[in-house]
């Protein structure tokens, strides 16, 4: 009883200690480069919280106190960032303690202080907003106030970061007695893959090659393939690919296209785990009829967009960097020449090619599978549909067993897909129930009648005996009491 009564009291000693501590918490984390993420996973620490700077394009700063759009204050092809720290840019974090009152201080791994203007009297439980420049923290990380990629890449790495305490001073030294845990870092990315740093270390990491194929005022990002992982020293974790288009089309004059740039239209697409691509469909800024080229390359979690795809002179291949998005025609692909359901019903705007097209963007690529398939369709339509749009027999054949499909994909985009598969396999399961009783139910009518028939019509004795061969319940005298006649059903006998 004793032990019990010491691990008891133990244990609450324990969480009365967890009680007290890291309770300052942080609500809002302005001029940042990153989304940073105020209410971290169970598996990280709870008092953990990530801040990013992103400096790809600080050549384009000019005392500003905010984060910038690098892209397109450059308005060039190069590394930039839509939200580049400055050195001059503040960085605010609103801050509570619950339990301390004081000054409130920061400290660096080594517990020197962050210098900033602060406030001695703090009150347990109040909001207050700390506002440091990015140039103290530069100075703590790469030793100079300018915060520019150019500081970090000659050296060692593409990027670096400390943890600093954050929090309140309740004894006058200077380091705080109640904090949180904030991972403060400075990151950047080069323009194209190849560069060198001073320790012998080649970025030969980048967007490599890709393939664009047309839709309905979108295009879709396919064969997507990347040199290496991105992987240089220090460097951000990818997030996604970043492209730029603009209304133009490939050439082999003074680096053409000459019109994306930095400062034209983007759109991201996310990456999963294995930097395969979640969705590659571009679904924003794109009219039909006009032709574009797509400038991609990758985006990390600082923002940095770089290590592109060089498209300059002969590097662009019409229809591979460049499409002209189109007007739906059919089942999944966008030109009126190469889609099997037009082909078959002769009209674009027929309600089932109608049906497909929203079959297509509503079910299919939504899926990986679906868009793989997709993907497939979009090759090998094209010839089929050609010679299905010169013969009526063949429209009607296909016409015949496109309507399965079609009734089909009518019904998932009434139910939905998931209710449209229960329904399928309680009908199966129905179909298979009621087919095996069914079996049993004729196979028993079928053995009763069997017997009746050869019961009643048994005239001949070797008959009779070979069906009741113990010889006693039908004698051989009654078989042979009528006329003998064949048994009717010899497999029987």
């Amino acid at each position: 009883m004793k032990i019990l009564f010491i691990i008891f009291i133990g244990l609450l000693v324990h969480l009365s200690g967890l009680s007290l501590q890291a309770a300052v918490t942080v609500s809002a984390v302005n001029n940042a480069s990153n989304e940073v993420d105020l209410d971290p996973d169970e598996n990280e620490s709870s008092t953990n919280i990530d801040i990013m700077a992103g400096v790809s394009g600080v050549g384009a700063c000019n005392s500003d106190l905010t984060v910038i759009n690098s892209c397109e204050r450059l308005g060039t092809r190069g590394a930039c960032n839509l939200r580049t720290v400055c050195s001059t840019t503040r960085l605010e974090i609103r801050m509570k303690s619950d339990n301390t009152n004081g000054k409130v201080v920061m400290v660096d791994p080594d517990n020197q202080a962050v210098s900033f203007t602060t406030i001695s009297n703090y009150v347990a439980g109040q909001d207050y907003t700390v506002s440091i420049p990015w140039s103290t923290f530069c100075i703590k990380l790469v030793g100079d106030a300018a915060c520019g990629f150019n500081l970090i890449y000659p050296n060692t790495v593409m990027g670096t970061n400390k943890v600093f305490k954050l929090g309140v001073d309740s004894t006058g030294d200077e380091v705080p007695d109640d904090f949180i845990n904030i991972k403060i870092g400075i990151y950047g990315m080069p323009q194209i893959s190849g560069l060198s740093l001073s320790n012998n270390v080649t970025i030969n990491t980048g967007v490599a090659e890709y393939s664009l194929y047309p839709g309905d005022e979108k295009a879709y990002l396919s064969e997507l393939s990347t040199v290496a992982d991105f992987s240089a020293p220090g460097a951000a974790p990818i997030a996604g690919l970043r492209g730029f288009f603009a209304p133009t089309n490939c050439g082999i004059v003074s680096g053409t296209p000459d019109v994306v740039n930095n400062d034209s239209d983007s759109y991201i697409i996310d990456l999963d785990d294995n930097k395969e691509v979640v969705d590659g469909r571009i679904d924003q800024g794109l009219t039909n009829g006009e032709t574009y080229v797509v400038m991609f390359g990758f985006q990390d979690e600082a923002g940095n967009i770089g290590v592109f795809k060089d498209l300059a002179g002969a590097n662009c291949v019409v229809d591979q960097h460049s499409v002209e998005p189109r007007e739906v025609y059919g089942l999944l692909e966008d030109n009126q020449n190469c889609f099997i359901s037009t082909a078959a019903y002769g009209s674009p705007l027929n309600a089932k090619v109608k049906t497909f097209k929203k079959f297509r963007d509503e079910v299919l690529n939504k899926f990986s599978l679906g868009q793989k398939f997709v993907k497939f369709y979009y090759k090998n339509s094209p010839p089929i549909a050609a010679v299905i749009k010169e013969s009526e027999f063949l429209k009607t054949a296909t016409r015949t067993l496109l309507w399965p499909v079609w009734a089909v994909s009518t019904a998932v985009l009434y139910m939905g897909l998931m209710p449209f598969m229960f329904v399928v396999t309680m009908v199966l399961l129905s179909f298979v129930f009621l087919r095996e009783k069914k079996i049993k139910k004729n196979s028993s009518k079928q053995n009763l009648l069997i017997f009746f028939l050869v019961f009643a019509r048994c005239r001949h004795d070797g008959c009779c005996c070979r069906l009741f061969p113990d010889g006693e319940r039908v004698s051989g005298q009654h078989c042979q009491r009528r006329r003998p006649q064949p048994c009717v059903v010899v497999l029987a006998c």
